[in-house]
């Protein structure tokens, strides 16, 4: 089953790419992903356990729902262009982002914010380093109320400071590489986040957002001319090199050491699928969309008991709980191999609906990330790169979960229509 994935990723992500001539559309983008994803958990190094076949099957039907809507989007693009074309003055790819960019102001508003959000965790987690705890401890006491900053900055920082994170740094990396205009404060406000959230978590992934991002916009925009001058290319690759040399320490502290922890980040998450199925479906209770789309609804749950209202959370919505908190429970995917967390977006599907959830919830997704690329490949604005840069970061996560499952990434793009599309505060 798993060489079957792997052939049918590669054939799709071919086709993809001589279509599309780049390989950051999500088509192209999540085939390649996935051929990885599977090739390496199909080599089972370091004692990596086998995967079921209803794994293997699971992710096969997912992996294809997704990349048929995806690839559908694409291919009947026709339409989009020319709608396109009525609306734009002129057929040049980038004439739209030449000016200058309306709004900054509100962004630098909004990272002030979050910066002086994010000052409080941030000095407790020096304190806790000059007290002697790595990083790995500082991670692993990151939710845990003995060390975290509680009261009002707390419900600032998970509901404000972490969803507005996630739209800060694609807008600065707009600024840096598009913006002829450079914003220095919003720069340094958002590096400065991404370092206090590195610290005061122990959690990798904006570092690894940025540079992720930083790279698929130059490639995006690669024809464009003097898209960067010579001092900013210097600084992009000392940014690059920085991020690669963090992440590699951070890995090489582990016990495990860099190479496994690297191999079981990427792989890890089809063996630990298999074990959190099996456990599930000893006894199976669908929740109909509530597990995947928890981050949504969560924050209207929780504000039940301010309004007065305390019989608790919907029957549906406590059991969709249960199934996330036995996921980042810990099991062991390997010999001495402990993971949590990681069990691919399709399980959320899978708990939602069975393997017909898998397809409707793949199939729809796939649409959603294909609509998003055409409108920034056809005619870009700001607002649809941003928005692009936003669903890219959920597709390099698909191997850990459905991200609107989680609080933060869901509030993240409801702020974005909320801020960007509805109120139009950047463009």
């Amino acid at each position: 089953m798993n060489l079957i994935i792997i052939f049918m990723c590669l054939i799709i992500f071919l086709i993809s790419y001589r279509y599309e001539k780049n390989i950051y559309n999500p088509t192209s983008f999540f085939s390649l992903m996935w051929l990885i994803i599977v090739f390496l958990a199909s080599l089972r190094l370091y004692d990596l356990y086998e995967a079921s076949s209803l794994t293997y099957l699971i992710i096969l039907i997912g992996t294809f729902s997704f990349l048929f809507g995806s690839f559908m989007t694409q291919f009947f693009k026709i339409k989009h262009v020319k709608y396109y074309a009525g609306h734009t003055t002129n057929g040049n790819r980038t004439s739209i982002l030449n000016g200058e960019p309306i709004g900054l102001y509100s962004v630098r508003i909004c990272a002030i914010i979050v910066f002086l959000i994010y000052i409080p965790y941030f000095v407790e987690a020096i304190q806790m380093i000059s007290s002697g705890l790595t990083m790995q401890e500082i991670k692993a006491n990151a939710t845990s109320s003995e060390f975290r900053v509680s009261g009002l900055n707390a419900i600032l920082y998970t509901y404000i400071a972490q969803p507005l994170r996630f739209i800060l740094i694609p807008i600065a990396i707009l600024n840096l590489t598009i913006d002829k205009r450079k914003d220095y404060l919003l720069l340094i406000l958002t590096f400065c986040i991404i370092i206090f959230h590195f610290v005061s978590t122990g959690s990798k992934i904006s570092l690894f957002y940025l540079a992720v991002q930083l790279v698929l916009v130059i490639f995006m925009f690669k024809r464009k001319k003097n898209l960067l001058n010579r001092k900013m290319k210097i600084g992009i690759r000392i940014i690059s090199i920085l991020i690669v040399v963090i992440v590699y320490y951070y890995l090489s502290q582990k016990d495990k050491g860099a190479g496994i922890s690297l191999y079981t980040y990427i792989s890890g998450a089809i063996p630990h699928l298999s074990i959190k199925l099996e456990s599930f479906l000893s006894h199976p209770t669908y929740t109909y969309g509530m597990t995947s789309f928890q981050g949504l609804v969560r924050p209207f749950i929780n504000i039940l008991p301010s309004l007065g209202l305390t019989a608790g959370p919907p029957e549906l919505f406590s059991t969709s709980e249960q199934i996330t908190e036995y996921i980042e429970s810990t099991s062991y995917i390997g010999n001495g191999l402990a993971y949590n967390a990681f069990v691919t977006m399709f399980y959320y599907f899978f708990v939602d609906g069975h393997l017909l959830g898998v397809i409707i919830g793949s199939l729809f997704y796939g649409i959603f990330c294909g609509n998003a690329y055409i409108k920034t490949a056809i005619n870009p604005t700001r607002r649809s790169i941003v928005l692009y840069l936003m669903i890219i970061q959920l597709l390099l996560t698909s191997m850990v979960r459905f991200q609107f499952s989680n609080i933060v990434y869901a509030l993240s793009f409801l702020y974005y229509w909320i801020l960007l599309y509805r109120l139009r505060l950047y463009k």
